[in-house]
């Protein structure tokens, strides 16, 4: 994510090398703060949101803090405020997701939409495709709505690797 000051965040997962798997620590991740002027970047551990943000959906919202969404942890929600360079948890998503797409809309609101791994919707069993339908965060309430009308299911793919990517990796 672009910061106000022209620095880059960047993230991992819970360790500085390697991806989450199942059995992992989880609960931290680590992100970095790249300079591109200097050419430094600056390494620090997140643990105040419990959220391994490992392949999260992303939003710059227009208060410039940075909302980020599920991931490893599936319905984690963490917020970044460049301003304080504080982070802080965020109520959780509804529909557990990663490998997602964020998008702000016009009013300051963020969708998310689609993602991969279990559990999918309730009720559905695991490895099936689709479930991921979209959810609604409100800036005025902090909440998210389950939008029933924006389901994943049409955009899912007839990817060569199966299940694995065939309902993730939307681009809004």
């Amino acid at each position: 994510a672009n910061l106000p000051d022209g620095k880059v965040l960047l993230w991992s997962a819970y360790s500085k090398i390697l991806s989450s798997r199942a059995g992992d620590p989880g609960g931290q991740t680590y992100v970095g703060f790249f300079d591109p002027s200097s050419g430094t970047a600056e390494i620090e551990l997140v643990t105040e949101t419990n959220h391994d943000m490992f392949c999260p959906g992303t939003s710059v919202l227009a208060n410039g803090v940075i909302m980020i969404t599920g991931g490893t942890n599936l319905k984690k929600v963490s917020f970044f405020d460049p301003a304080t360079g504080s982070w802080t948890a965020g109520t959780e998503l509804n529909v557990a997701r990663g490998y997602h797409s964020n998008t702000v809309l016009g009013d300051g609101s963020v969708l998310a939409l689609g993602g991969s791994w279990s559990p999918k919707k309730s009720g559905t069993p695991v490895g099936t495709l689709g479930g991921k339908d979209g959810e609604v965060w409100t800036p005025s309430s902090g909440s998210w709505k389950t939008m029933t009308g924006i389901p994943a299911e049409p955009l899912i793919t007839q990817d060569r690797d199966g299940i694995y990517r065939a309902d993730n990796h939307y681009w809004l």
